[in-house]
């Protein structure tokens, strides 16, 4: 049934007027976006369909934009609106991370990297560098590897670190996998890396691993 001939309570567009976009679900929130369904399919039931397609809804927001604009319903104009969406998210995100000190917000923080990491198809590392007050100054994908493994070299991330006059730096890599625990080799670079940014007066604060839904901090593991 067309969402016009529902009940103007029900429908996605006057709950989230009434009520607030929080009162909506998932489906309800991507019809919002979706505007219109497809083959017969209205706007909520379509936004099921692909949540049921992909497993959740930052899965579907982070699927890369040729599979996204093939997903039935979809097609190219759905795909940018859904990418956008996700790039307004992380933005808003960092600039949050921008505005106070990081260590005061760890959730926010996990956000961000979840959001920037989060079902890549590869591997990739990042680097997220900080002032004297912890604020963020700026983030940079440092590597891209293979689907299992990347390769990161402290010497290019100590290089980075001093051309943006950090005084901190969290790094991050994605585990494809989905295991977020650390590698013999995550392990090492992590040793190698806090030896070589202590020697230029750069602290390295935190490892974190995304894996799927989870964000494992190698500093609260007690492996740094």
């Amino acid at each position: 049934m067309s969402i016009a001939h529902w009940p103007p309570a029900e429908r996605p567009r006057e709950k989230m007027l009434a009520h607030g976009p929080g009162a909506l679900s998932d489906a309800e929130l991507l019809a919002i976006l979706l505007r219109t369904g497809s083959h017969g399919r209205n706007a909520v039931d379509l936004g099921r369909e692909l949540l049921t397609r992909s497993g959740s809804l930052t899965r579907l927001l982070a699927t890369p934009f040729e599979t996204l604009r093939q997903l039935p319903g979809l097609g190219q104009v759905k795909a940018l609106q859904f990418q956008a969406s996700l790039e307004v998210a992380r933005r808003m995100l960092r600039e949050g991370l921008q505005s106070g000190c990081m260590l005061d917000s760890p959730a926010r923080v996990r956000d961000y990297l979840r959001l920037t990491l989060q079902d890549m198809s590869r591997e990739r590392f990042v680097c997220l560098f900080l002032d004297a007050a912890h604020r963020l100054i700026g983030t940079r994908i440092m590597f891209e590897g293979t689907l299992t493994q990347t390769c990161a070299y402290p010497r290019e991330i100590v290089r980075a670190a001093l051309d943006v006059h950090a005084a901190a730096v969290i790094v991050a890599h994605n585990h494809p996998s989905g295991i977020p625990a650390p590698s013999a080799a995550d392990l090492a670079l992590t040793r190698q890396l806090g030896d070589g940014l202590a020697l230029m007066e750069v602290r390295l604060l935190d490892h974190f691993i995304v894996a799927g839904d989870t964000v494992y901090s190698l500093a609260e593991g007690g492996h740094m």
